[in-house]
Order: C-alpha cells, then sequence, then structure tokens
C-alpha cells in the first residue's frame, strides 16, 4: 500500500488533503451509488432531475421530427442520452466519466436539438427559387 507522502507525489488523494476531509472508506458498483456517496441524495435528486428534463425536452424535439427523414437520427441520439443517462449510470459511473462517451452525449444532443431547423433550411432550399442569373441562361444548355 502506498503511503500518503507517496500518493501526493503520484497525484492521488490530492483533493482530499486539499480540504482536510478523510477519504470514504466504502465504494460501490452502482453508478446512482455512487453519486450519493460523492454529491450526497440531493445531487442524486438533481441527476435524476437533470436527466428526466433533457430527455424529456429531447422526446418533444422526437415528436417534431416525426415524419421527416431526420427523425431516424433524432430517435437514435435520444436513445443514446437515455441509455448514457438510465442504464449505463446504473451499471457505473464510468460511462458517463469516459471523456468519449460524454463528448459524443453531449455533442449529439446539440445536434438533435438544432435538427428541427436544420429540417426546415433543407425544406426552404429545395423550394426556394432559381437564382436570377440561373434564369437568364438557361437557354444555354
Amino acid at each position: 500500500m502506498a503511503t500518503a507522502s507517496e500518493l501526493r507525489r503520484w497525484g492521488g488523494n490530492t483533493s482530499h488533503d486539499f480540504f482536510n476531509v478523510k477519504p470514504v472508506g466504502v465504494g460501490v458498483e452502482s453508478g446512482f451509488g455512487a453519486l450519493v456517496l460523492e454529491m450526497g441524495i440531493v445531487g442524486l435528486i438533481l441527476w435524476v432531475v437533470m436527466s428526466v428534463a433533457i430527455l424529456f425536452a429531447a422526446w418533444k424535439v422526437i415528436k417534431k421530427l416525426k415524419g421527416s427523414p431526420w427523425f431516424p437520427l433524432g430517435f437514435v441520439i435520444f436513445w443514446y442520452a437515455f441509455v448514457m443517462f438510465f442504464p449505463a449510470t446504473f451499471a457505473g459511473i464510468q460511462a458517463y466519466e469516459d471523456f468519449l462517451l460524454n463528448a459524443y452525449l453531449w455533442l449529439l444532443l446539440g445536434v438533435l436539438f438544432r435538427l428541427p431547423s436544420i429540417g426546415l433550411s433543407a425544406q426552404f432550399a429545395a423550394n426556394a427559387p432559381a437564382p436570377e442569373a440561373a434564369r437568364r441562361w438557361r437557354w444555354i444548355r
């Protein structure tokens, strides 16, 4: 077992030393349990409220996209967010703490909330009248 000075040299336990708090002697395997250990019951409640709020807002966007070609993409992003927030977090907090998965989660949620306007801009571009120069030189083709 490493001594306290070795841990400081390696970078471990520095937050416990800085705040003069003893490290938690127990560990849990559930992600929700880890949230309770790290942030308390209030942190767990805030996590669940945040997750439900994000998924509820994402579902409203999915309902707007129903029937459009963007619906499958939006639904997959919604499903990924749901899996990351609930089943993966229940299994362990590691999936959420993985930088790559977390970056994809927030990037794709941004894409999801932008999809309705992307769909509208693509629809308007398809229905837009041809530019004046293209109309003038149409006889050349």
